[in-house]
């Protein structure tokens, strides 16, 4: 069962790899560049959720 689940995650990727990836704008990635940890690693479901809350969210 442990292995079902595992093919069903996303594949992750680091900071720097959505930076040079074609797939996004250079205001994604400016957005990226700002809220995505060094350390971390994304899926993609989870950098696009990031880039829409933030756009999204009221000038203060």
């Amino acid at each position: 069962m442990a292995n079902k689940e595992k093919s069903n995650q996303q594949p992750e990727f680091t900071k720097e790899q959505f930076l040079v990836s074609k797939s996004y704008t250079g205001l994604e990635k400016d957005i990226f560049r700002a809220l995505l940890d060094d350390n971390k690693t994304y899926t993609k479901d989870q950098v696009r959720e990031i880039a829409d809350d933030f756009v999204k969210k009221e000038v203060q």
